[in-house]
């Protein structure tokens, strides 16, 4: 995409939105990928609705949501600080974020 709107890769199989980081807008771009997966619409937002469960991934160049179908992968329960490169999950096996959203992410239907 030219512009920071939300896209999908189709390498993931599982429902998600990524953008290129504008760093003047991120905020912006959150909510425009919490709309491009209907997370959102104007009135939720406005009324302050909580979303459906989601995980959010930021490097310095692009940003990624991805719906949750589920809050644990591997016996652990998964929330924000899993994020953070990595997870020890059961006897030390370590799994990065990509095994993660896998796991709990949303499958895609073809």
């Amino acid at each position: 995409p030219k512009d920071d709107s939300p896209f999908q890769l189709s390498i993931f199989k599982f429902k998600h939105a990524v953008t290129f980081v504008n760093k003047s807008n991120i905020y912006s771009q959150y909510i425009g990928m919490l709309k491009y997966l209907n997370f959102l619409e104007e009135s939720h937002f406005l009324s302050k609705k909580i979303t459906p469960p989601h995980n959010v991934v930021l490097t310095s160049n692009w940003m990624m949501v991805v719906p949750r179908s589920k809050s644990s992968c591997g016996g652990v329960d998964i929330n924000g600080f899993g994020y953070a490169g990595s997870l020890v999950i059961g006897s030390l096996v370590k799994a990065g974020p990509m095994s993660i959203l896998r796991c709990t992410g949303v499958e895609l239907k073809n």
